[in-house]
């Protein structure tokens, strides 16, 4: 019998060229997953593959990742909780680390449950400076927009998202999504005071039931320019997008530093940890 274990991963994605595994890495071609996958297999001392909750683009960040395995549940089912948080964060590197951890014992459950699949909402959110210079403390870790940007009017074209919606105009090319058509539940854009003394810092918090390739950088891309006075276009303009339903005519995607993904919620008899906005 094998019982499926559940991780909680926190990571930098500036370092790292995406989350999954890629063909040829090296030293400079460095991807999350091939680095959780080391570790954990060190700690069950046998060949490990973690199925992700979703997978982030190069320079994306998570602050609650989550990833499956199995492993044989004779061997495992009292292993301490302890030995797949410390005993893998001591083989990880300083930028990614384990918070939390999981087991799905169920036999039932265990077949059921899958990171990616069982999921029915994700959430993102994007922190944006709004100031003149460039940051240097939270280089790589926040986006930055020089002009000053109409964070009301930016929340207001934030809610035509909400719903059922094709956002093909979101989406990136390559993408493998079998359908455009997601659900938005929320798309909120406030500012944050005191944000590590920042001018001014907007988050744009986002959670549907799933994300297309660059959906999130594009929407935010597309929310810059509607606050942008200088682009004088209206509230309506995202409305206009969606019904285009073509990438050619949305803004620029958007710096992907910004951005961190919150994690999954699941049905709540898998009793899955979430990180809620």
């Amino acid at each position: 019998m094998m019982m499926k274990i559940v991780l909680g991963v926190e990571y930098f994605g500036g370092d790292f060229n995406g989350f999954q595994r890629q063909k040829n890495e090296n030293e400079n071609l460095r991807t999350v997953q091939t680095n959780l996958e080391n570790a954990i297999s060190k700690i069950a001392k046998q060949a490990i593959k973690i199925f992700p909750c979703g997978r982030t683009d190069a320079k994306v960040h998570a602050a609650n990742q989550i990833v499956h395995f199995e492993v044989a549940k004779q061997k495992f089912q009292h292993f301490p909780y302890s030995a797949w948080i410390k005993g893998v964060n001591a083989f990880l590197p300083k930028n990614i680390a384990i918070k939390w951890c999981k087991y799905i014992l169920s036999n039932d459950l265990a077949t059921e449950f899958h990171a990616r699949f069982s999921a029915i909402k994700r959430r993102y959110r994007y922190i944006l400076l709004n100031q003149n210079e460039r940051p240097g403390l939270l280089a790589g870790r926040c986006g930055w927009y020089h002009f000053d940007l109409d964070v009301a009017k930016m929340n207001q074209a934030a809610k035509l998202l909400l719903g059922e919606q094709d956002f093909s105009c979101f989406r990136a090319a390559g993408c493998q999504a079998k359908t455009p058509i997601k659900t938005m539940f929320q798309a909120n854009v406030y500012e944050v005071k005191n944000f590590f003394n920042a001018p001014k810092t907007i988050f744009f918090d986002l959670e549907a039931t799933g994300f297309l390739l660059h959906m999130v950088r594009n929407i935010v891309g597309t929310l810059v320019y509607i606050g942008d006075p200088r682009k004088a276009l209206e509230i309506t303009y995202m409305k206009e997008l969606l019904k285009q339903k073509n990438r050619v005519f949305a803004p620029p995607t958007f710096s992907g530093d910004g951005l961190y993904f919150f994690g999954a919620s699941y049905p709540t008899h898998f009793e899955i940890p979430e990180l809620n906005f």
